[in-house]
């Protein structure tokens, strides 16, 4: 067969068409394989779908409200017909009254909502946080009266002074804090870099996580979202509205706050909508719920898998192309002359 100067072009033409198709090709591939553990447990607990591993793994690495539930409850106790008890809060003393701690970490610190009485002036509910460290303290009465020593079992805390209303779901073993506020929203309570004593939790500083597909934008409706669980690599999980309102499963990070669509992280031939995500151990796997082919709402088991690296560039694809075209005009010249001797 005779090499022409067309077909040369023709062969060249074709390779770098191949390698541009190849280069196109960035890594599209899932980085979450996908297990289906049964259907949603009536109680709202995931973890009585997993196996007893699985369960232990996700007690151990995931802080919610179930992995890690409240270890005590502080606020127990009568003072002044209330059920309240006195604590030590640093830079106030007074009552929480009317709370609740909701879940921990693996220190024991809990977290929860509660109304701070000091001097007689109730604010409105506050994200508190309860650090185990027994002492004697000092009680304000509210009438200017010398205070009342007596033993408090830790130091509570308010992490938004503000009165934001926010309820927790999680705190790891950084004390980083999430929550969700209002219609909800998911927050993050970032701990202050330096900390000094016990009461380190006072006066954490929030910050919106927001929703997937970035800012909402003027005139349209706000995007709510609600953050479900954390890990101490401070990935975070939960769902969110889509801009086009759909509840989507998301992941998210205390580092960067970039927030993910899980749906774009699992192979699209699945054929699950995943809706929410409710726990992340400390290996990253997450468990989430969506519905699959025909509808059914199911519990699934996220395993992260090895990113996929990036297709070559397109440079680089098509040096290879004109190598192989080189080489191939190369073989053919020399047999051309060969068949001429």
């Amino acid at each position: 067969m005779r090499f022409t100067g067309s077909r040369m072009v023709f062969a060249l033409t074709a390779a770098l068409t191949i390698a541009g198709a190849a280069a196109s090709r960035t890594s599209a591939d899932a980085i979450y394989s996908v297990k289906e553990v049964g259907p949603v447990d009536a109680t709202g607990n995931y973890l009585n779908d997993l196996s007893p591993a699985d369960q232990a793994a996700f007690r151990t690495g995931s802080f919610d409200q179930y992995a890690h539930p409240a270890v005590g409850n502080p606020l127990t106790g009568s003072i002044g017909g209330e059920y309240d008890v006195p604590y030590t809060s640093g830079h106030l003393t007074g009552v929480i009254f009317a709370g609740r701690y909701l879940t921990s970490n693996n220190n024991g610190v809990d977290v929860g909502t509660g109304t701070f009485n000091y001097l007689g002036t109730a604010t409105a509910p506050v994200v508190t946080s309860f650090v185990p460290s027994p002492h004697t303290a000092a009680e304000s009465n509210g009438n200017y009266q010398p205070p009342t020593t007596f033993q408090s079992p830790g130091y509570v805390s308010m992490l938004d002074n503000g009165g934001l209303g926010a309820t927790p779901t999680g705190i790891n073993d950084h004390n980083v804090v999430i929550a969700n506020v209002g219609g909800p929203r998911a927050t993050i309570f970032l701990p202050p870099s330096d900390p000094a004593s016990p009461l380190y939790l006072t006066d954490n500083h929030p910050q919106d996580l927001g929703a997937l597909g970035g800012p909402t934008p003027t005139n349209q409706p706000f995007r709510t979202s609600s953050a479900n669980a954390l890990n101490d690599a401070g990935q975070i999980v939960g769902w969110s509205q889509t801009p086009g309102g759909v509840q989507h499963a998301f992941l998210d990070s205390a580092s960067t706050f970039i927030m993910q669509d899980l749906n774009s992280l699992i192979p699209p031939t699945s054929g699950l909508t995943l809706t929410d995500a409710v726990g992340i151990d400390a290996d990253g796997r997450i468990v989430a719920y969506g519905t699959d082919a025909s509808g059914a709402t199911r519990e699934f088991l996220l395993t992260p898998q090895t990113t996929p690296q990036p297709a070559p560039e397109p440079t680089t694809l098509a040096l290879f192309g004109l190598a192989a075209v080189a080489f191939g005009a190369g073989r053919l010249m020399v047999g051309r002359r060969k068949v001429a001797a």
